[in-house]
């Protein structure tokens, strides 16, 4: 009947330690003002007293919270060590009928101690800050007397994460070697904005992080706005093509709205403006007829188009990936029927990594994906008919983010399978059934700009 009290322990000496920098950084505030007033001292002695005040009373408050927290845990520690130390006697040295009438009462006080160390706070109930904040000008010698009731103010610097805010991050993709920025609004618990220490300049409130493939960047700048305590704009330069992560945290605890993520592309999207309600009524271009000749088609099921605007067709009677270019020109095919390597048994999709003009292929009844290079070599293929993990079952479309992940439709598995860049299985959502959520015979996915994914159902009838 032994219970584990080395956590409550260990939350105590921290507890202990958060306690004596409370004073030590207390004293060295109290030095801090000494030095600050010394030349001010007859107009400013009043004042003094009342930043000495305001720093006991901090010093006061925070030592007072953690005390009480000490108590309490030494309190539930004594009472765990006791009671089980009560309980390994009674084992050792009752009787019987004692140990039949004390087993429930030793049982509840252990359960009732546990529970209250499980609503206990087990952390320090407050951090060791505080500092003296001064404003940069007191107006001059001759106007201290008016502006000595504004002179310096004591602040502990309890950083709040939940309500300290993140705000203009960029929506969309940006461009390597384009200045990314945003804000961040730092608050205490009580919800006043916190400068860095000393204003202005020094210590920044916050830790910023980027990782781009879970590698971690560096450079990045943060400067406090001018007329603005509290906001801090933070800026750097992506020199490579990826999506990054950014994350802003104080001790750990992510501010409100981190971790978020932006792409960042080599060159700067084009986009195109259509009027929508013409298209379909005048079409520019048409070509193929049925056959199995170069230009003709047998049941065309995919197509896609790269950044020069050629256009690739997924046959599934002919068992073959057809590339024209953008006036409708044949260019030239690849595979045929079979299931060696660059050979399809009715392809059905076709979509194209833009970062690499790879082209990838759903090879429908061969239940894999085929990638190949932009002139139609073959580059490797993944996934085997099944229902496991990484396994497919009548794979219909693909599609590839900007990280080269790829999203494959399964038509017969009921579900959207997700492998990274190099084919390897990353996770899987979906299953059978109409509720929200399920699939039922999947034929199409999409990615949208916010990163959602897209899927429509065949059997469902719904997107």
């Amino acid at each position: 009947m032994k219970v584990h009290d080395g956590t409550l322990a260990q939350v105590i000496s921290a507890v202990d330690k958060v306690i004596g920098e409370v004073n030590t950084q207390a004293k060295q505030v109290e030095k801090e003002i000494h030095s600050a007033c010394e030349k001010l001292r007859e107009m400013v002695n009043e004042r003094e007293a009342q930043l000495l005040s305001e720093v006991e009373t901090v010093r006061h408050e925070k030592e007072k919270e953690l005390v009480s927290q000490k108590h309490h845990l030494e309190f539930l520690l004594v009472g765990i060590r006791e009671s089980t130390q009560f309980g390994e006697i009674l084992v050792k040295e009752g009787s019987e009928s004692e140990i039949v009438a004390s087993q429930k009462e030793v049982v509840s006080r252990l359960t009732t101690l546990g529970q209250e160390k499980e609503k206990s706070q087990m952390e320090p109930a407050t951090d060791s800050t505080i500092v003296i904040v001064f404003e940069r000008d007191a107006g001059g010698l001759s106007q201290v007397g008016e502006v000595i009731k504004l002179f310096g103010g004591v602040v502990s610097r309890d950083i709040s994460a939940e309500k300290s805010t993140i705000e203009g991050q960029p929506s969309g993709s940006v461009c390597i070697n384009q200045v990314v920025s945003f804000k961040v609004t730092v608050v205490d618990k009580k919800g006043n904005r916190v400068t860095s220490s000393p204003k202005g300049k020094g210590i920044i409130p916050f830790l910023v992080e980027i990782t781009l493939n879970e590698k971690q960047q560096q450079q990045v700048k943060i400067e406090e706005n001018q007329g603005k305590e509290g906001v801090f704009s933070v800026s750097f330069t992506p020199t490579t093509a990826g999506q990054y992560q950014i994350s802003v945290s104080h001790k750990g605890k992510d501010f409100k709205g981190s971790p978020f993520r932006i792409d960042v592309v080599d060159r700067p999207k084009v986009v195109y403006r259509r009027d929508y309600n013409a298209v379909g009524t005048n079409p520019v271009l048409q070509f193929g007829s049925k056959g199995s000749g170069d230009g003709q088609f047998n049941y065309p099921y995919g197509v896609a188009c790269n950044s020069r605007g050629d256009v690739i067709v997924a046959e599934g009677s002919n068992h073959r990936v057809q590339v024209f270019d953008k006036a409708g020109k044949f260019l030239f095919k690849f595979g045929s029927k079979g299931n060696g390597n660059g050979q399809f048994s009715s392809p059905w999709g076709v979509t194209v990594d833009q970062r690499n003009k790879q082209i990838v292929v759903s090879d429908t009844n061969n239940h894999r994906i085929q990638v190949f290079d932009e002139k139609g070599g073959f580059l490797r293929a993944f996934g085997s008919s099944g229902e496991g993990n990484g396994q497919l079952s009548s794979p219909h479309t693909g599609v590839v983010d900007s990280q080269g992940n790829y999203f494959v439709a399964e038509y017969s598995n009921h579900r959207v399978s997700v492998f990274d860049s190099n084919g390897q299985f990353l996770r899987k959502f979906g299953s059978n059934g109409e509720g929200n959520g399920q699939l039922s015979n999947p034929r199409g996915v999409g990615l949208m700009s916010n990163g959602n994914v897209a899927v429509c159902e065949y059997s469902n009838s719904r997107v």
